[in-house]
């Protein structure tokens, strides 16, 4: 069962610490938290491994690379890895591009090895199919990327105003689609593509159909092909 934020702080309170940790990694695995409430999430994970005892800690840096590798809560391992100098971890990062069998875990791996700019170069297993030879060092960031702003923009144009809550959840699945694709250069009508995916995708996993239907009513009738 995925439990709310507050439930969550409940236990927190009652410091029931390995409970609550877990409770948050089931979340954050969930998609159902938009990224403001992922961000929550995260800082009240980081403030209970912050609190456990030493002995009560459940990642080391080595653990949250297994977890990577093979999918077992991976995005706790990530959030392990964020908090973790990646510099001297090089052979460990290229072992989940190598065996990992999480296409997007390894995505969100290569975004944070851009976010520390490593200097090292590494053979990446691109989900398209692509291998390719990376240095995160000189790669823009994926939020400094152009096309993807455009397409966040794109999103805030038509859900802000009237849905923002929905708008949080599109987004994030825009960024996990977008983490997929990177670092390989896309141009801005694919982008536009992915954003009206991201869309749907969000609708539907609301088992709102019709309220796809009803966006795709005030959308321009030229782009709606690109979904149908």
């Amino acid at each position: 069962m995925i439990l709310t934020i507050q439930e969550i702080l409940n236990l927190e309170a009652q410091g029931k610490l390995e409970e609550a940790y877990q409770s948050i990694v089931m979340a954050l695995s969930s998609n159902l938290f938009s990224p403001s409430e992922e961000k929550e999430l995260k800082d009240i994970m980081h403030r209970i491994l912050e609190a456990m005892p030493l002995k009560e800690k459940p990642l080391s840096v080595a653990e949250a690379f297994e977890m990577i590798v093979h999918d077992d809560d991976a995005f706790a391992g990530l959030l392990v890895l964020e908090k973790t100098n990646l510099r001297h971890e090089t052979e460990r990062i290229q072992r989940c591009f190598d065996e990992g069998v999480s296409a997007l875990a390894n995505a969100l791996l290569l975004q944070l090895c851009v976010e520390q700019q490593l200097p090292a170069t590494f053979t990446y297993h691109h989900p398209s199919g692509v291998k390719c030879e990376v240095i995160p060092a000189t790669l823009t960031p994926l939020l400094d990327c152009d096309v993807v702003n455009e397409g966040l923009a794109m999103i805030h144009d038509y859900f802000a105003s009237d849905n923002p809550s929905l708008m949080q959840l599109i987004i994030h699945q825009f960024m996990m689609d977008v983490s997929l694709l990177y670092p390989i250069e896309t141009d801005e009508s694919e982008y536009d593509t992915i954003v009206l995916e991201s869309i749907k995708a969000t609708y539907l996993a609301m088992q709102d159909e019709a309220g796809f239907n009803e966006f795709m009513a005030v959308y321009p009738k030229q782009r709606q092909n690109i979904v149908n």
